[in-house]
């Protein structure tokens, strides 16, 4: 959360590609069905570990 076109997805997303060889980007106000997948989870961070590798999108 934050203030609006500030550049906190740009930002994330440069140090994400800089410090880690796999990156994972879900935009959920372009593909609104992808939060229906974790409505349910306590857990997100290993839903998109086990989504990514199952393709179960």
């Amino acid at each position: 959360m934050g203030i609006r076109q500030c550049g906190k997805t740009y930002i994330s997303q440069l140090f994400a590609e800089e410090n880690y060889k796999h990156v994972v980007y879900i935009n959920f106000i372009k593909q609104k069905r992808r939060k229906e997948a974790f409505y349910d989870s306590k857990d997100v961070p290993r839903e998109i570990w086990r989504k990514a590798f199952h393709q179960v999108w």
